[in-house]
């Protein structure tokens, strides 16, 4: 069956250890994910992401390619370069991860990442395709921070249709509601033309 074996990669890549655990014990605790399948990379290095990679292809690789949606939460500050994350002292560009992560054999990928920028205001992003989805949050390094709010819409939260199940085009929209009703008016959204009704 497409997608029913979930591989989780949660990267911490700094002072956010706490949420990167939260977004690993909501994923388990709902059952979307297989505890002994999550790959956690808390406080990350370019090494140890390198060694997490490894870890999901491994985790990957117990199962047909067709069964496996890899599931990808980076949680952050944004680097000065457009698209990066801060690894301690080194800036990583988020495509430069989704390449590498793009060579762990699977069906389907979804991707969610939050970069904090003090400088920044909330924004949103989502770019999808027939097999793969990027769920993107910028802003401000406040709380509530846009994964906290995400995790909430997993919850249940965001499941407009009633069909207990939450896809990304709903996780995304529930997002942009929260950040709009807690007065951020100034909150953009980019969204490409395919948004990815695949399920959490």
């Amino acid at each position: 069956r497409r997608g029913v074996e979930r591989v989780l990669v949660v990267v911490d890549g700094g002072h956010r250890g706490a949420e990167a655990e939260r977004v690993r014990a909501a994923f388990v605790d709902h059952g979307f994910v297989r505890a002994d399948h999550v790959v956690l990379a808390r406080d990350a290095t370019p090494a140890s992401l390198a060694r997490a990679v490894e870890e999901s292809a491994k985790l990957s690789a117990l199962h047909p390619a067709r069964e496996v949606l890899l599931l990808t939460v980076v949680v952050g500050k944004a680097g000065e370069a457009r698209g990066s994350f801060l690894l301690g002292d080194t800036q990583k560009p988020l495509d430069e991860l989704f390449a590498a992560l793009a060579e762990v054999p699977a069906i389907a990928r979804v991707a969610f990442s939050d970069l904090c920028d003090a400088r920044a205001t909330r924004g949103f992003a989502i770019s999808a395709g027939t097999s793969s989805a990027h769920l993107a949050a910028t802003g401000p390094c406040s709380s509530p921070s846009s994964t906290d709010t995400w995790l909430t819409g997993l919850g249940g939260a965001a499941d407009t249709n009633d069909d207990h199940q939450t896809s990304v085009a709903e996780s995304f929209q529930f997002l942009v509601e929260e950040a709009r009703a807690r007065g951020e008016v100034d909150v953009s959204v980019t969204a490409s033309t395919a948004v990815s009704y695949t399920h959490l």
